[in-house]
């Protein structure tokens, strides 16, 4: 589901543009004293600290997931999965949570997965079931 990543990397990218866009405002409100209470002084701060924890959080890690998807790097995991491990938009492997388009995938209960995710976000790409070789078949 590579749309899903390209859209939530879509969205960051937005939002921290809007963000930048809106703090050029509050800052130039800033410069040309045009403040109607003290408190709007500190409202540039807070956008600025908004700006930081979504670039950090949400669009570099992306944007590094971005170089490796291009190149074809992925993360693989297995992993059985069981019903309360399957939440809304994401699954969860050793409390590390797996983000998936919630109208993606129908994920088998009980069977063992290997997971191709991106590295930072956790995006799944896809998963295959896989078939363990019993000993009587050779």
């Amino acid at each position: 589901m590579k749309i899903y990543f390209l859209f939530g990397l879509l969205v960051s990218l937005l939002l921290v543009l809007f963000l930048v866009r809106f703090l050029i405002a509050l800052l130039r409100v800033n410069w040309n004293h045009n403040n109607q209470k003290w408190y709007s002084y500190l409202f540039p701060v807070i956008i600025a600290i908004v700006i930081a924890w979504s670039t950090i959080t949400q669009l570099y890690p992306r944007l590094m997931d971005l170089v490796q998807l291009a190149s074809g790097h992925y993360d693989l995991t297995e992993a059985v999965l069981t019903s309360n491990d399957i939440k809304g938009n994401y699954i969860v492997i050793n409390d590390i949570r797996y983000y998936h388009s919630p109208l993606g995938y129908d994920w088998p209960i009980g069977d063992k997965l290997q997971i191709m995710s991106s590295p930072n976000m956790h995006y799944v790409i896809r998963f295959t079931a896989v078939k363990e070789a019993s000993p009587d078949s050779e």
